[in-house]
């Protein structure tokens, strides 16, 4: 059996990938996030949006969070109140996060990757070790969101 050949993108360092996540965040919501370091209890994170590149070399990039950081995060978006956001609401500005940080990602590493629409994975399924990939913890005042690329 052959081996998997190596990927024709080059993964960003974790600061890079904070700086590209921070295009979309600080643009959008205001909010800066850094990175905190590798994940330390998938358990935390409650939603997950997931990002499908697909070609000779496919790709998942994926944003998760806790519902607190869900809803800070759609409360930010969406400029309304926690009281009046709804489940879908949640699921949407995750969604499309995902896809705007998902985009800037794709275009430092491999512009000419292709884009599927993203989805929100239920119950989040994170990779046990993202091979060829990477999982880092981004964390802003109020919450954290977990960036996971791996290949499929």
């Amino acid at each position: 059996m052959l081996a998997n050949p190596k990927p024709r993108w080059e993964l960003p360092n974790p600061e890079a990938l904070a700086k590209l996540v921070n295009v979309v965040t600080t643009t959008m919501l205001r909010i800066r996030f850094e990175v905190a370091g590798q994940v330390s209890n998938p358990a935390t994170y409650t939603r997950m949006a997931a990002i499908d590149f697909g070609g000779e070399h496919p790709l998942r990039i994926a944003l998760a969070s806790d519902d607190a950081g869900c809803k800070a995060l759609c409360k930010a978006l969406f400029g309304c109140e926690a009281d009046s956001l709804e489940p879908w609401m949640i699921d949407d500005a995750l969604c499309e996060l995902c896809n705007m940080a998902a985009g800037q990602i794709k275009n430092a590493m491999a512009p000419g990757m292709l884009l599927t629409v993203p989805k929100v994975i239920t119950p989040p399924v994170l990779p046990s070790s993202p091979e060829g990939g990477r999982q880092l913890v981004l964390r802003a005042v109020e919450m954290h969101l977990l960036l996971s690329i791996s290949t499929q």
